[in-house]
């Protein structure tokens, strides 16, 4: 998976090779510390066949009267139950380096953007304003967004005027002050649209490669994002929350399910119309190509 905006993209596929690579390693490391750990495991607690106990992975080397136990290679034993404590310290470290690397080709620009989120939050904020749409006062988020009134995220504080419209079910849901303030769509414009295509998208696959994660999963090009996993239009923190949401899953090798609006042409992208609601489920892995889930997600304009 790439994520945009990003200014250098061809630094981005370089590092993301290279850090997929070094991934593979780990993996690979991985699989075969835990292969010898296990041989080691079953070697200690493998009952000999003369039926004295086994060597054991932690039980004490000694008999009840404190001499070195007579029954078992004692050399034998403290030899694999250090080379057992050197794979499980071994592990750990590996399981941080994959983990971390994970999150690199997932969101290789999130630390620039955390910074750059954390340096808003913390500019001087503006006064209140007195919105003449719902008539109360409104202060400005990091964002540019407003706060203090109901669907403020969806406005800009700097143009007061800017009202998104709504459908009149959506209306039915806000207070009655409100009700009042808001624009409504036209009556036509609502009968046109079913309620399962009303969840508003905020991003479009606009690429899938082959025998990719996201191929197998059923994603095509055009394919616009409602829902993945928790995340949604008012939550993904400019996709930052939806690199990591594919880090932690392909950590733990597990699905994230997805719900999408399907156009059914390339002419028709921006018609939520004409859209058709699809719901699949992806699993991120490391594969032969960039990312985790072969394609490219880009945020949708405003």
């Amino acid at each position: 998976m790439s994520i945009v905006p990003s200014s250098s993209q061809d630094s981005y596929n370089l590092n993301t090779v290279q850090t997929t690579n070094k991934l593979k390693d780990l993996i690979c490391r991985k699989k075969s510390l835990e292969s010898e750990g296990d041989v080691i495991v079953k070697e200690l607690i493998t009952q000999p066949e003369e039926g004295i106990p086994p060597m054991g992975v932690n039980t004490p080397l000694i008999d009840s009267e404190g001499y070195p136990r007579a029954d078992i290679d004692i050399y034998r034993a403290r030899l694999l139950r250090k080379r057992f404590a050197e794979i499980k310290t071994d592990l750990k470290q590996i399981t941080k380096q994959i983990e971390q690397g994970l999150a690199d080709i997932s969101s290789p620009d999130s630390t620039e953007n955390e910074k750059a989120e954390m340096a808003s939050r913390r500019e001087p904020k503006p006064k209140p304003k007195f919105d003449p749409i719902t008539k109360k006062w409104v202060v400005k988020n990091w964002d540019g967004t407003m706060a203090g009134v109901q669907g403020g995220e969806n406005r800009n504080f700097d143009n007061l005027t800017s009202q998104p419209l709504l459908a009149l079910e959506e209306v039915s849901s806000l207070s009655l002050s409100d009700q009042n303030a808001v624009q409504i769509r036209p009556q036509n414009d609502v009968q046109n649209r079913r309620p399962e295509e009303l969840p508003q998208p905020f991003a479009v696959i606009d690429e899938v490669n082959p025998n990719s994660p996201a191929q197998s999963a059923g994603l095509i090009k055009g394919d616009l994002i409602v829902k993945f996993g928790s995340l949604d239009y008012s939550n993904h923190r400019n996709l930052q929350a939806l690199a990591k949401a594919v880090a932690d899953a392909a950590a733990k090798q597990s699905g994230i399910p997805v719900t999408l609006l399907r156009p059914s042409n390339e002419a028709t992208r921006n018609s939520m119309c004409r859209n058709s609601k699809v719901t699949i489920s992806i699993y991120p892995k490391i594969w032969d190509g960039h990312g985790m889930l072969g394609c490219h997600i880009q945020k949708m304009s405003e």
